[in-house]
């Protein structure tokens, strides 16, 4: 496992490379300041799952396991298309504006900081970094067990979901048909790999 700053030819970003390699990756960004800007909260929450289902289905990125916390976000993620670079800009600068519209805010949200993409060279890596997200909430000692965390904490074998649309900075269309769906990827499907069953 390397990161993405030694093996850039690996994620393969939009109009850089071609190729059909399966790239998976574990995610981590902080707020500025490592402030509480993502702090759990009813508003917060549905803005962070709209947003990953909508970019998730422009870019075909396939969800693993996502966790966020207060000051960080740890997402999981298989990359098939080569589009990590637009999922990661566009989740960040949407959840960015739409946060702060939620709480009266105006500076930044993310640190200026790089986001960091480890890359996941094997099943075994992936699992383990799987793991190592869905437990941050009681590796912090903030909740007793991990489905007690009040923020946004989900990964594979979870069934999809429709997510609604949150209110104030979204526009609402008078009539949808149907929302997007919040859906974790099986990896077993994708690596034929047995895994253990994991709960959200």
């Amino acid at each position: 496992m390397s990161s993405v700053s030694s093996r850039v030819e690996a994620v393969r970003c939009p109009g850089q490379l071609s190729g059909t390699v399966l790239v998976n990756l574990m995610i981590i960004r902080r707020p500025h300041g490592r402030e509480f800007r993502l702090r759990p909260c009813d508003e917060t929450n549905a803005i962070i799952r709209h947003v990953v289902a909508v970019i998730r289905e422009r870019t075909g990125i396939e969800l693993l396991c996502l966790v966020a916390m207060s000051n960080y976000w740890h997402l999981c993620v298989s990359d098939p298309e080569g589009r990590i670079c637009e999922f990661t800009r566009d989740c960040h600068s949407v959840i960015a504006r739409a946060v702060n519209t939620a709480h009266g805010d105006f500076e930044n949200l993310w640190s200026a900081e790089q986001t960091s993409h480890v890359i996941c060279a094997e099943p075994s890596d992936v699992i383990a970094k799987i793991a190592y997200c869905m437990a941050n909430p009681v590796e912090a000692r903030l909740v007793a067990h991990g489905k007690n965390w009040p923020g946004v904490r989900a990964a594979l074998p979870a069934k999809p979901r429709v997510v609604r649309r949150p209110e104030n900075f979204f526009a609402v269309k008078k009539t949808v048909a149907r929302g997007p769906r919040w859906r974790l990827s099986s990896f077993r499907d994708r690596l034929g790999t047995r895994t253990s069953p994991m709960k959200s």
